[in-house]
């Protein structure tokens, strides 16, 4: 019990949208972020990187869902790429495009 209302204390003081962050490498990025794209209706963020020890250049694909989108994604990341390298972060507030939506 006192979990729950620890929860619903931690939800109403986070005000936003809450979801989750993916920080993803792939050696498919495009083909990722059009798949994210046309099945979540979501946008992917690039981030440049380099590998250390390959010293190749990395399209890194940053991109937040809801939390009733997580299974999907990573559902998709597995499809595209099982090999995909995979952070799943806590997104505790979102504003923006997407997850906040702004009365008249």
């Amino acid at each position: 019990f006192d979990f729950i209302i620890a929860r619903v204390i931690d939800l109403i003081g986070e005000g936003g949208y809450a979801g989750k962050g993916f920080i993803i490498i792939t050696q498919y990025p495009d083909q990722l972020a059009d798949k994210i794209n046309e099945e979540l209706g979501r946008g992917v963020t690039f981030i440049s990187g380099q590998g250390y020890y390959s010293k190749k250049d990395l399209k890194i694909i940053y991109c937040i869902v809801g939390r009733n989108e997580i299974v999907k994604m990573k559902d998709m990341i597995h499809q595209v790429d099982p090999q995909a390298f995979i952070t799943i972060t806590e997104a505790h507030e979102i504003l923006g495009e997407g997850f906040t939506y702004v009365k008249d």
